[in-house]
């Protein structure tokens, strides 16, 4: 992502930061992934993309923020200390839990 964003310099191009694809299986490592991610693509990202990190018996799967391995009130404090107001899209929200991420997402702004 940065040779491109180094090879193209236009400021036309963003980056969807999308933590939870980066990390793949190396739940572990999600810090180091998250903060190395912001070093090095920081300044350029638009959007970031907010699901969690669940395990089960046949390995990780993505779905809803907040209940799963995912460190997402560290990752909001960084994306808030790197790109105030940046806006959020979100996996999987449907009507039954959206009381629940809406209520998450204003406690992690706070």
């Amino acid at each position: 992502m940065r040779r491109i964003l180094d090879e193209v310099p236009s400021s036309n191009i963003g980056v969807v930061f999308d933590p939870c694809n980066l990390i793949g299986q190396d739940v572990s490592r999600q810090d180091e992934i998250v903060d190395s991610s912001l070093d090095l693509f920081g300044d350029r990202i638009i959007l970031a993309h907010l699901k969690d990190i669940y395990a089960g018996s046949e390995g990780y799967r993505h779905g809803v923020p907040g209940g799963g391995l995912f460190h997402t009130a560290d990752f909001f404090r960084k994306l808030q200390a790197r790109k105030p107001m940046l806006d959020v899209s979100l996996e999987e929200i449907t009507l039954p839990v959206f009381n629940e991420t809406v209520a998450l997402l204003h406690s992690l702004r706070s």
